[in-house]
């Protein structure tokens, strides 16, 4: 069996999590998949009622493999989130 190359993820860039709300598009440009998400902030509206205000968080651009490997890993994530509880046995 092959090995699974190894590969050493740096972050020079300090780039931050961001908490995603929305997905605010979605599709297909040329041979990639395009999605932008967004987030939630609130801010005031002119009267002082505090209102949301949905902020480009990401716009990501990846091909037809990554799209079908995060397809797999979010389902993997949601079926962990999702999962009936254990229970005991009588």
């Amino acid at each position: 069996m092959p090995n699974k190359p190894v590969y050493v993820v740096t972050d020079p860039d300090n780039v931050p999590v961001k908490v995603v709300n929305a997905v605010a598009q979605y599709g297909v440009i040329g041979s990639l998949v395009s999605l932008t998400l967004t987030t939630a902030r609130s801010s005031f509206s002119p009267d002082g009622k505090v209102e949301p205000d949905m902020v480009v968080a990401a716009r990501l651009r990846f091909d037809l493999e990554v799209a079908r490997i995060l397809r797999d890993r979010i389902d993997a994530q949601i079926k962990l989130l999702t999962a009936p509880p254990k229970t005991k046995a009588n």
